[in-house]
Formats: C-alpha cells, sequence, structure tokens
C-alpha cells in the first residue's frame, strides 16, 4: 500500500495503517540514526521512537507533497541533530559501523583499505555532508529526496556532495 493510502487510512482511524507505516519504515528510521550515531543502538532506539512520536502529533499537517518515509528521514535527522547540540559534552561520532560496505565491492585489498579509510574519515566531515554521501552512495536515494531529508534544495546537495567528496579524499588520499 502506498504511503499516501496508509497516511489516509491513519488519519481515519485505522490503528493497522499505523502498524503497517511502522512496519514499513521503522527499520530505515533506526538505521539511519544507528549509523549517525556511530553505532549506539540504544540512542537509535530512542530517536526513532521519538521520531515516531513526532509522526503521530504531526500526522494531519502532513500534506503528501513528500513520501512519509522522506518526513521521516528529515524527521530522524533533525531530532538527532537536536540531540548532539543539546549532548555537546558527549560525543556522538561516526566510526566504522557508520557504513557498511557490500561484498561486492570488496574484491580487492585496494579497495577494500579506501573503503575503511572513509569510513573512518565520515565522522571526522561536517555530519550535513556525511549524510549527504551515505544517503546518496549507500542508500542510492535521488538528490530531490536527500534535499528532502536536510530541507534544502538540491543544488545545495550538490554542493554537500562535492564538499564532502572533497574532504573524505583529503582525508583518504
Amino acid at each position: 500500500m502506498e504511503d499516501k493510502e496508509l497516511l489516509k487510512d491513519y488519519l481515519n482511524g485505522n490503528e493497522k495503517a499505523f502498524e503497517m507505516i511502522l512496519d514499513k519504515h521503522q527499520s530505515n528510521v533506526i538505521k539511519l540514526i544507528y549509523r549517525l550515531s556511530g553505532g549506539n543502538k540504544e540512542l537509535a532506539m530512542d530517536l526513532s521512537q521519538e521520531t515516531f512520536l513526532r509522526f503521530i502529533k504531526a500526522a494531519r499537517d502532513l500534506k503528501g507533497e513528500s513520501s512519509i518515509g522522506t518526513w521521516l528521514y528529515r524527521v530522524a535527522y533533525n531530532i538527532f541533530i537536536d540531540y548532539v547540540r543539546k549532548n555537546e559534552g558527549e560525543k556522538v561520532e561516526l566510526d566504522e559501523n557508520t557504513v557498511k560496505i557490500s561484498s561486492k565491492s570488496e574484491k580487492t585489498l585496494e579497495q577494500g583499505e579506501i573503503k575503511e579509510k572513509i569510513k573512518e574519515s565520515l565522522s571526522k566531515i561536517p555530519k550535513e555532508q556525511a549524510l549527504a554521501i551515505y544517503l546518496f552512495y549507500f542508500e542510492e536515494a535521488p538528490l530531490k529526496k536527500i534535499a528532502k531529508v536536510l530541507n534544502s534544495s538540491e543544488g545545495k546537495v550538490k554542493t554537500l556532495l562535492f564538499r564532502g567528496r572533497e574532504n573524505l579524499r583529503k582525508l583518504v588520499l
């Protein structure tokens, strides 16, 4: 069932529709926060719950301009950034678990070493750049979706990707 139909059913009081939304999107939200937090599973679970609580509160205001998944990604990212700002004393970093490398791409040792350096380096670039790179290269999200998640223009996403690649290149090579 499409997100728009699920949202409509949920707004009409169908609890099963919310369960379907949760089943469809919860793992992606948890995975996003898990990677942003450097593999902190407990934090990922807590912030994903907060994301879905915000969905419940804001569901009536969703206009269907973006998919529920895109909206949830944007909210999860904002909740994570708020968490980082509030807990600046506690260092939250992306670590080696940030990027899961597919076995296909690990054909040679050199490629594997470069990918390891990239994984380590993602924690050293600005979070917006890291998220844009993660969504673009590892989730294969289109620019339009990344722009919605980051609440910015496609042009800014292209700039983030360019600068992120440049920063990674400096760190890796």
